[in-house]
């Protein structure tokens, strides 16, 4: 046997090297679960911060009516004081 055939007979790293389609599909498999847990907790990460997000929206938006309620409420006794004190002096 010449040294070329010999070489062309065997794969490059040798026989164990050699990824077969079983091989492959095997860790294709694996790779995807894989992804698929990954996915799995970025998706509860999300909707976790998809809550903390919105509770700290409604939690502004409930101080912000709080404090324009109070104002507005501190401007109708100005205005009103301000009426029965002219309606006072006349």
């Amino acid at each position: 046997m010449d040294e070329a055939a010999y070489l062309t007979d065997r794969p490059v790293g040798g026989w164990a090297q050699l990824v077969t389609d079983r091989t492959l599909e095997l860790h294709l498999a694996a790779l995807g679960e894989r992804l698929q847990r990954v996915e799995e907790r970025l998706d509860a990460r999300v909707e976790v911060l998809r809550h903390e997000v919105t509770a700290q929206i409604e939690r502004g938006f409930r101080r912000q009516t709080w404090a324009l309620l109070g104002v507005t409420i501190s401007g109708f006794v100005a205005v009103l004081g301000a009426l029965v004190a002219l309606v006072g002096t006349t």
